[in-house]
């Protein structure tokens, strides 16, 4: 997520929240004593490399913000949440992968087309609500805030497309009939 507020610019992730220097206005922005937080070069292929400073969410104090507590503690939270549905997601990802082979590879069966599309749907739709919630609590936040403007960031953006494309897939997987190794003899 990218955000332009009258106090400065950042960009906020899953784990890191960061606040560009030279734009940031905000007193306090600076002065954290947090052990997990850094200045940096960071280097956008859009924007030349500019100084930032990365707080973890875990850390991230949102009372600094005046009117924007709630909408930092929403984004926050929801950052946290989201570690779990990458967890479904690589879990479910792996299962769809090996079903996948199995299938392509003449060890087809009635169970393995199911788990396929059970991996393709559970996880593609888990990941596209956790995003979609994502989304709603930090972009729109944000975007809500007075003189703030948020957009979505390209990594948001990619799992977004990433989500439909499993749910499609699945869509995929129920349409391919399921060819038993033993029907391949007969067929010859």
């Amino acid at each position: 997520v990218r955000f332009h507020t009258p106090k400065g610019t950042g960009h906020a992730g899953v784990r890191w929240v960061c606040i560009d220097l030279a734009g940031s206005s905000a007193p306090g922005l600076a002065q954290t004593g947090s052990r997990s937080d850094w200045t940096h070069e960071h280097t956008d292929l859009l924007r030349p490399a500019s100084s930032s400073k990365c707080f973890a969410w875990a850390d991230y104090d949102c009372s600094m913000h005046d009117r924007a507590i709630a909408a930092c503690e929403e984004c926050k939270r929801e950052s946290v949440d989201i570690a779990i549905s990458v967890g479904v997601a690589v879990v479910t990802s792996l299962t769809f992968y090996r079903k996948t082979n199995a299938r392509l590879n003449d060890q087809d069966s009635n169970c393995t087309k199911f788990m396929a599309c059970f991996a393709a749907f559970v996880g593609g739709v888990n990941f596209l609500v956790a995003v979609l919630s994502y989304w709603d609590s930090c972009v729109t936040a944000i975007d809500q805030l007075p003189k703030a403007e948020a957009k979505q960031g390209v990594g948001l953006i990619c799992i977004l497309i990433s989500a439909v494309l499993k749910v499609l897939m699945g869509i995929v997987h129920i349409g391919l009939p399921v060819h038993h190794p033993e029907e391949k003899n007969h067929e010859v």
